[in-house]
């Protein structure tokens, strides 16, 4: 593996926890979590960085709920190979153009906070009030 695999890889995976945290602050109240409603920001922190585990609990809440627990697993997953796509095409047309790897991901990386909202819109499913 590159190491400029390794840096997008690394960026997705830490973007794709963001997302899937905020995807939790944005439930309505009905759907929302302890530590959501708590303000817990130690664990949000957490989240952030072991947000596989997060997923397959609400996997395994949905499985047992009889929701939609295929289209949330699905959706984690097009979302985070969708931060490590569009990270890889920034930083490679970056540094093609700018000829400095270090700033190319730094363009990607900020590129990908601005793009965040929009992917996560995307890729995961829109929670169902009823």
């Amino acid at each position: 593996m590159y190491p400029a695999d390794l840096v997008v890889l690394i960026m997705a995976y830490i973007f794709t926890g963001i997302s899937t945290t905020a995807y939790d602050y944005a439930a309505p109240p009905v759907h929302r979590k302890e530590y959501v409603i708590r303000r817990n920001v130690p664990l949000t922190l957490a989240l952030c960085l072991i947000w596989p585990f997060a997923v397959l609990i609400d996997v395994r809440e949905s499985y047992r709920s009889r929701k939609g627990y295929v289209r949330f697993i699905s959706g984690a997953i097009a979302l985070f190979c969708t931060f490590y796509l569009w990270g890889w095409a920034i930083s490679c047309g970056a540094c093609v153009l700018l000829k400095n790897q270090l700033l190319a991901y730094a363009i990607s990386g900020a590129a990908l906070v601005f793009l965040t909202p929009v992917f996560t819109i995307l890729s995961m499913p829109r929670y169902t009030v009823k």
